[in-house]
């Protein structure tokens, strides 16, 4: 095993955001966005600052819609952006998608607060603790739904609907309405609309792809029946195996970053379908990795008990085992 070279971490208390359990990272072009999931705020990171998009630190968690900067949140664990700038938020612990529009206000844009499973109006539609979230190129929206094990679709009405799951959890393939997932915690979409998701529980990464739902890394194992959770494991390979894969990225060359959290590393899937491992706890390495983002020749790196951000250049992530 080759030992990595040294990597940049950036703490972000010490440049006036006062992150303490970051999340989702999103590319906005001049920046990326950070969902701070323990301060209950939106950052924007830039190469000379960090703000504070939306959000008033509150430890505890709120709910409160308006103007970004007295907005309450609870459990930010990720953000996306459509087409028109608008940023959409999954806030967990409130079980809703949030919306910032172009003029700085939040509303609260599908979801009734209460936790549930219901399709519908923006206000009739209820989640469990929706995790991931991810828009297409038509801006419609794709949300985790992590404690109803299914993936949603909101159209550009609001309207939600679900895309594919049974509602429980369970893992099998097939028909978008006979596959089913377990504590799905991320989605992301290409440029042709197919849909790739980290199903966690199941300890794979799972494809959507016009009707039919796959497995395209990850090896399900021994199934504890007291959790419903498959024993996750660290394979490389064409038959790998993850431990609880927290999140995923699309690369423009179609290969997929996974942040392997319980494995503490990031993985790559190749586009024959091969994982390697690109970074993992070697020689200090990375504490419960929860995102990973690919940007400018660097890799940015969500730590789920760190306040701070890890950066690494590409030429010193190119080692792998």
């Amino acid at each position: 095993m080759s030992a990595y070279a040294a990597e940049t971490t950036v703490s972000l208390n010490t440049e006036g955001a006062g992150l303490y359990i970051s999340y989702g990272l999103t590319d906005v072009g001049d920046g990326i966005l950070i969902a701070d999931y323990q301060n209950n705020r939106v950052l924007k990171k830039t190469d000379t600052n960090v703000t504070v998009v939306a959000g008033k630190s509150s430890p505890i968690g709120g709910y409160v819609d308006g103007d970004a900067e007295h907005s309450l949140f609870n459990g930010i664990s990720d953000v996306a952006v459509n087409s028109k700038g608008e940023i959409f938020i999954a806030d967990s612990e409130n079980n809703g998608i949030r919306k910032i529009d172009k003029s700085d206000k939040v509303i609260t844009w599908s979801g009734s607060y209460t936790a549930g499973y219901a399709n519908g109006s923006r206000q009739d539609t209820k989640y469990n603790q929706p995790m991931g979230i991810a828009i297409d190129s038509e801006d419609n929206i794709y949300v985790a739904d992590t404690l109803n094990h299914v993936i949603r679709k909101i159209n550009t009405n609001g309207v939600s609907s679900t895309l594919a799951g049974t509602g429980k959890a369970g893992y099998a393939n097939g028909d978008l309405d006979s596959a089913s997932f377990n504590e799905p915690t991320d989605v992301a979409v290409d440029k042709n609309g197919v849909i790739y998701v980290a199903d966690s529980g199941n300890q794979c990464i799972r494809k959507i792809q016009g009707d039919t739902v796959t497995t395209i890394a990850g090896t399900p194992t021994i199934k504890d029946e007291a959790n419903g959770y498959y024993t996750g494991g660290y394979v490389n390979g064409f038959s790998a195996q993850f431990n609880f894969p927290r999140s995923i990225t699309l690369l423009d060359n179609g290969e997929i970053l996974v942040a392997d959290t319980l494995n503490n590393a990031i993985r790559k899937i190749k586009t024959n379908g091969e994982v390697i491992t690109m970074y993992d706890s070697t020689n200090g390495g990375i504490d419960e990795p929860v995102a990973v983002l690919y940007k400018n020749g660097k890799y940015y790196i969500s730590q789920r008990w760190r306040a701070d951000l890890k950066i690494i250049n590409e030429g010193m992530i190119n080692n792998v085992k």
